[in-house]
């Protein structure tokens, strides 16, 4: 079953194809803003999906339905309907998806880790990931010096990459 988390690996190409001919974005569902072919739009959502899918089946197959199994079908549903939803800066029906799909899938996301993965390793992994996006998010001045250009595609980066180790090490 942890084969399967190795299938968000095949996000990697995307953002590196996308860094190369587009430069930096703002977040990784920026990169969809600027596609100038169908493929790359496809490529987009299968990326997504490839994170969303796994993240549901590997949380279906580990967790006790009681706890947290609806918590990892709507973490890696949201993240799917983030794919979906790739001409968000458009507004309207499609920005609301994008958005709901973008905080919804990492809330219930680590929510579902906590809960469910309780060992030290995932509380570790969690809390320092927490800890980056407040860093990141928060208008505090002093943590200004810390503050990476283009902070959203960095935690959403690490969002994914905490899922999947914490998935992984569990």
């Amino acid at each position: 079953m942890k084969t399967l988390l190795l299938i968000p690996l095949l996000m990697i190409p995307y953002l590196v194809y996308m860094r190369i001919r587009y430069g930096m974005t703002v977040s990784i569902s920026a990169t969809a803003k600027h596609h100038t072919s169908i493929w790359e739009s496809v490529w987009f959502s299968l990326s997504l999906w490839a994170v969303g899918i796994p993240l549901m089946l590997v949380g279906f197959v580990l967790s006790n339905p009681e706890q947290t199994l609806v918590l990892w079908l709507l973490a890696g549903g949201l993240i799917c309907l983030i794919g979906a939803a790739q001409v968000f800066w458009r507004g309207g029906m499609e920005y609301k998806a994008h958005m709901i799909g973008s905080y919804g899938g990492i809330g219930s996301g680590m929510l579902a880790l906590l809960l469910h993965c309780t060992s030290f390793v995932t509380v570790a992994l969690v809390g320092l990931f927490a800890v980056f996006t407040a860093v990141q998010m928060l208008p505090i001045s002093k943590m200004d010096k810390y503050k990476l250009n283009n902070r959203i595609y960095w935690v959403e980066v690490a969002a994914i990459a905490t899922a999947q180790l914490a998935l992984y090490f569990k």
